[in-house]
């Protein structure tokens, strides 16, 4: 089965699904942004026969005015959604950069982030990540094949 295959219908219910990237600065620490309901990973809803990485890099590039080079980190299902996720390294360490972006966004450390209400399931997400970037070296994370 194809691991990218988005938005599919379970049980007479569409399985819609999102895309959503965790930038990594120098530091170590993730880019979010701000919402409503808390703080999330930059992304959106994958439209229908979009690609989950073709839509993450255009919902970035919208959101941050910044095109990511990104390698798929996980699969995660929360509340109906599919959730694609995706790792890319971010050059910036200042989040001052998005002058024209409407989105609030801020770097956090894995400390930092049991301060901050997290949407979703950002936090699981984030736990894995962070596991995963203590256990290899973050160059080796960020390079590993999808």
């Amino acid at each position: 089965m194809d691991k990218f295959k988005t938005n599919i219908m379970t049980n007479n219910q569409l399985l819609r699904s999102f895309a959503g990237v965790i930038l990594v600065n120098p530091e170590g620490e993730v880019l979010l942004k701000k919402e409503k309901k808390g703080w999330c990973l930059p992304g959106g809803d994958v439209a229908l026969e979009e690609h989950p990485e073709e839509d993450v890099r255009r919902e970035v590039y919208n959101e941050l005015l910044y095109f990511p080079k990104v390698r798929f980190f996980g699969k995660y299902f929360w509340r109906g959604y599919e959730h694609y996720i995706f790792v890319s390294e971010f050059p910036l360490l200042d989040e001052k950069v998005f002058v024209k972006s409407r989105k609030k966004v801020q770097f956090l450390s894995e400390e930092e982030l049991v301060k901050f209400p997290l949407t979703g399931n950002v936090r699981r997400v984030l736990k894995d990540f962070f596991k995963m970037w203590k256990k290899h070296s973050h160059v080796a994370l960020l390079r590993r094949s999808a």
